[in-house]
């Protein structure tokens, strides 16, 4: 590749090796330190870390032991959980300890990136322009800005890491030491988010990306041989836990209609990159159903790209390498099979944008050294492309600053956003303004009437004493999951709330049989058979409960009451 040349070697040096990595890292700390003084999210930071007790084991063995074994968040992410307990340890899981954790992840790649393609390429500005992108993208606030999106960075980091030894002339001159050093980086990236599997196929991709280069391709592939066996193990992990939970979201489509809404998740990607409006933590999937003529549209265009790269692909190698990158990148999370409600995502685009800014880094790069007028204006526009999706990203950013304001945004740019208005009844509500959570978990459960969404909307009904909407809210959930033991509890106190305790009974006999180590459960039957006169069978329950949990204060305080001579008289 063309090296840029400079009238004074030592300063142009100086500026490749320590002024723009500063610059760089200056940069991200420009649009993302903020995010250091952000609470936890109610989406997901929930379950990896606010209610998640096994954080406060820290890097004990036993710590370590749970994070390669746990099936937690239904994902297999050792790495990421081992980053989640020492941050628990050395912060005392405070949000601030994670987000910074997840800030320097972003910069430490960031700075990665832009050493990698220096010695991928011997270019200076390129990769600068490349690494800049990356790190100040809008799309990108979501993997930095989320506690629970940790495993986005920090695949990332391990992600360029492994691709570092490679960018050398000659990758057969590797030394074993250095493929091992690549190996590992890989698995702990497969150990932090398994979609980096992609990986062998963008090392394939490097393999060729000098002009008129046409290595053995029996060696290449049988060099690439350790990752696919490190892919193949972490997708069949991966494979298995998504088979045995409860993903949700719209009824699978067959795999034509798969493919051809992938063509249009393509399409909208490349948009969103360089137009990035509209943005939000949440996008339905109802409203992702392309149309025939928008995928139409969508593989014309992609088809265009993918040509004129194709056609330039000797002269602007690079160029060609970079659109293929992010295509390859992008497999993993197109839907191409069913994984969930996530159908798209901006943090899906992390890593496939590095191929995107690639191959539009070098084609400004090709125009500038093609023609000397155009030079000042292509750097002009970049600088002015690079502040404006900054500031755009500063502001996003600001979006993150708690669950309140995360989703009150999300319902902003979409009112028909049934996760997001969820989300926001639930802030409301963890915050005691039940008045004002109301509204929002009614449209969610009028938008998506799923068990989950009606049972908290029940929830708060409850809670306003409007136990007969409860209990019939309650009814319609159970109707449609009748296996939903905390559902059947919380149906037999609106019940109780409303004097109908034989329904109560029902209800309570059916949560304990549905899940037996449920202590509220037995300990709300045996209030019933309190009512009942049947003490003896009342203070078996209350006894069960406390088997289960042994600091259950209610079950604890009837069954001491119980034990008084007067008993519950």
């Amino acid at each position: 590749m063309t090296t840029a040349t400079n009238a004074n070697p030592g300063a142009s040096r100086v500026a490749a090796q320590y002024v723009l990595p500063a610059l760089l890292g200056l940069l991200c700390l420009a649009v993302f330190l903020p995010a250091a003084s952000f609470e936890f999210t109610n989406l997901d930071d929930n379950v990896y870390v606010v209610d998640n007790p096994a954080l406060a084991r820290g890097l004990s063995v036993d710590g370590v032991r749970w994070a390669f074994t746990t099936r937690h968040g239904d994902l297999w992410m050792p790495a990421t959980w081992l980053t989640y307990l020492a941050d628990y340890q050395l912060g005392g899981g405070t949000p601030g300890a994670f987000h910074r954790t997840n800030i320097a992840l972003h910069v430490a790649s960031t700075l990665l990136l832009y050493l990698l393609l220096r010695r991928l390429t011997g270019a200076v500005w390129r990769p600068a322009l490349v690494a800049a992108l990356f790190a100040i993208h809008p799309l990108h606030v979501e993997s930095v800005a989320w506690v629970a999106e940790r495993k986005d960075v920090l695949s990332g980091f391990f992600f360029l890491l492994a691709l570092l030894p490679h960018a050398k002339p000659d990758v057969t001159a590797l030394s074993p030491r250095a493929r091992l050093f690549s190996l590992l980086c890989f698995a702990l990236a497969l150990m932090s988010k398994p979609m980096v599997v992609t990986l062998p196929v963008v090392l394939l991709l490097l393999d060729f990306r000098q002009p008129g280069q046409r290595p053995a391709l029996r060696r290449l592939l049988v060099e690439k041989l350790p990752y696919l066996a490190l892919a193949a193990a972490v997708s069949a992990i991966t494979w298995q836990l998504v088979q045995t939970r409860d993903i949700g979201g719209p009824a699978p489509l067959a795999l034509p209609a798969r493919l051809a809404q992938a063509i249009g998740y393509c399409a909208l990607y490349l948009a969103r990159a360089v137009w990035p409006t509209g943005l939000s933590v949440s996008y339905p999937p109802e409203g992702l159903l392309f149309s025939p003529a928008q995928v139409a549209l969508a593989a014309g265009a992609l088809a265009a790209v993918s040509w004129l790269a194709w056609r330039g692909r000797n002269q602007r190698r690079l160029v060609w390498l970079g659109w293929l990158w992010f295509l390859v990148m992008l497999l993993p999370v197109l839907d191409l099979v069913q994984g969930g409600m996530q159908l798209m995502s901006d943090r899906y685009f992390y890593l496939p944008s590095i191929g995107l800014f690639m191959a539009l880094a070098w084609l400004a790069g090709e125009a500038a050294g093609r023609r000397a007028r155009l030079r000042l204006p292509i750097a002009a526009a970049a600088v002015v492309a690079v502040a404006v999706l900054g500031w755009v990203a500063h502001r996003q950013v600001q979006v993150w600053r708690d669950s309140r304001t995360l989703f009150s945004h999300a319902v902003a740019v979409n009112d028909a956003d049934y996760l997001s208005h969820l989300n926001l009844g639930k802030a409301f509500e963890a915050e005691g303004r039940l008045a004002e959570a109301l509204p929002h978990l009614q449209r969610a459960a009028t938008l998506h009437a799923a068990p989950l969404y009606l049972v908290n909307l029940a929830d708060a009904l409850r809670k306003l004493e409007r136990h007969e909407q409860a209990v019939a809210t309650y009814r319609e959930a159970v109707r449609l999951q009748p296996e939903f033991p905390s559902a059947r509890n919380n149906l037999g106190n609106s019940l109780v709330a409303v004097g109908d305790w034989g329904g109560a009974e029902e209800q309570f006999l059916i949560a304990v049989r549905q899940d037996p180590a449920y202590p509220d459960a037995h300990c709300n039957l045996g209030l019933v058979r309190l009512r009942q006169g049947r003490a003896d069978e009342a203070a078996a329950c209350f006894r069960r409960a406390l088997e289960l949990e042994p600091g259950h204060a209610r079950a604890a305080a009837l069954l001491a009451r119980l034990a008084q001579p007067t008993g519950m008289k």
